[in-house]
């Protein structure tokens, strides 16, 4: 079965024997989210098909495909489906991930470009274009959605998720590294925390939105947040402020690293505590309560 060779896959790249001793060790914990990928894959098929996108017939694009979940059981599940990443290690355990059941089309190229607009364009116009956790690694954010607005079909749809800095449980433990505070940092920042160069650009949600419109899509969100009232809101950001603070005292940052979290924490603490004086509930629940900004755009 492909999702064997895709296991299998997994253990090289980790630089042990085979899958039977990589999920008995502590690699198949460090490689969960990979490990998950078709299961999640599933998910977003019936989550757009219960929001009422088509996936039987569509022309799928998956931008940022990685191991090729997404990919795959979109076009298990009846789409001609093309997934593009920018890492080739991703992309061949993609392959090694359909072999068998099905076959998508796979590329190496960043979406951001110019080449690869010319590189999709004949498997367009798409119906589905899907950007899943995947706008924060983009530097070139406008490069992308105008390739994309060129190439997605009148009334075709983007489905999109994005983390939203700014929510507590990330200033905690940031999504990727699980490092307090560097959410609120600037990419430039990162490399005085993590060993490797990964930058993630954690921008506002304002700067999607102006983006989308600018490119010709209408914008629906999910809402994701189920807060019981605005008082509990309230109350909710009111802990989370002491939990951030209780976990500053027990982080051993020092020097640069010190510096630049307590600079990012004292202007986050003093923008949250105005909000809580003067912001709506609406406003609170999107601006912070909200952990990944989720939703599609629309072509018009």
């Amino acid at each position: 079965m492909s999702y064997e060779h895709f296991l299998e896959g997994l253990a090289q790249r980790a630089g042990l024997p085979d899958s039977k001793t990589f999920l008995s060790t502590t690699h198949a914990e460090k490689y969960k989210f990979a490990i998950t990928n078709r299961e999640r894959g599933k998910g977003l098929v019936s989550r757009l098909s219960e929001y009422g996108i088509k996936i039987d017939g569509a022309k799928v694009l998956d931008v940022g495909c990685a191991y090729g979940g997404n990919t795959i059981e979109m076009t298990l599940a009846g789409a001609t489906a093309v997934g593009i990443d920018i890492d080739e290690k991703w992309l061949k355990l993609g392959e090694l991930n359909a072999r068998g059941e099905c076959s998508p089309t796979f590329y190496l190229c960043d979406a951001s470009t110019k080449q690869a607009r010319r590189l999709l364009q004949p498997h367009g116009p798409f119906d589905l274009v899907i950007v899943n956790d995947v706008f924060e690694h983009i530097f070139d954010t406008a490069g992308l959605l105008e390739n994309v607005s060129s190439m997605v079909a009148k009334g075709g749809k983007l489905y999109f998720q994005v983390p939203n800095g700014l929510a507590p449980r990330f200033v905690l433990s940031e999504g990727h590294k699980k490092i307090f505070g560097i959410s609120l940092l600037a990419p430039d920042y990162w490399p005085h925390f993590v060993k490797t160069p990964f930058h993630v650009y954690y921008r506002r949600w304002e700067y999607f939105h102006a983006l989308f419109k600018e490119y010709g899509f209408d914008i629906e969100l999910f809402e994701s947040i189920q807060d019981m009232d605005e008082g509990w809101t309230r109350r909710k950001l009111g802990q989370e402020i002491k939990a951030i603070t209780v976990e500053r005292e027990k982080q051993q940052y020092t020097g640069h690293q010190g510096r630049f979290i307590d600079r990012a924490l004292e202007a986050y603490f003093f923008e949250l505590r105005q909000d809580l004086k003067s912001a709506d509930w609406k406003t609170l629940k999107h601006k912070y309560r909200t952990a990944f900004w989720e939703g599609v755009i629309t072509k018009r």
